[in-house]
């Protein structure tokens, strides 16, 4: 779970350079994105 919560919060950092509100905003998002796909595909496969 940890893998995808620090990949979702990457992805998340880079995103926050290009599109607004900020850095802070888009990892957040990335981070909650990857712990919900973490559990999705756990649950699904």
């Amino acid at each position: 779970m940890l893998g995808y919560v620090v990949g979702g919060a990457a992805v998340g950092i880079v995103i926050g350079h290009l599109i607004p509100p900020g850095h802070f905003f888009w990892f957040t998002v990335g981070a909650i994105g990857g712990c919900l796909a973490q559990r999705y595909l756990y649950r699904k496969y």
